[in-house]
């Protein structure tokens, strides 16, 4: 839906307008939703499929946020504002990256960031 898009695009770019100098903490994340008047809750490590599902089918729409943590040190996050499933049943969800801007990815690349870490920290119920 549109709202959810704007609501992924609008928060994305304030997580990379907080300009840290080291990676966010969970108050970094909440401070930024409050700026945008928004709020969530946070949950260490991933999410499953259907949870994900749950939280992009609710009315409205919400994002899910997650957190990786880089198999070579460091951090990153990316909001998922949308999935599919084709015929064959794999699934795949929609990637707004503040650094890539990945797009659409087999869920379980989403699992292993990317291939490059771990999903470490979510945040769910975004509104």
């Amino acid at each position: 839906p549109g709202a959810l898009r704007l609501l992924s695009e609008t928060l994305a770019r304030g997580l990379q307008r907080h300009n840290l100098d080291r990676p966010p903490t969970q108050t970094d994340m909440i401070t930024v939703y409050a700026r945008f008047g928004r709020s969530a809750t946070h949950l260490f490590g991933g999410i499953s499929f259907d949870n994900l599902r749950v939280e992009i089918d609710a009315n409205p729409g919400r994002p899910v946020e997650v957190c990786y943590a880089w198999t070579g040190g460091d951090s990153h996050v990316a909001l998922v504002s949308g999935y599919s499933v084709d015929a064959t049943g794999a699934v795949f969800v929609k990637v707004n990256d503040p650094a890539d801007n990945i797009g659409l990815i087999s869920f379980a690349s989403l699992q292993t960031a990317y291939g490059l870490g771990t999903w470490v920290e979510t945040f769910v119920g975004i509104q």
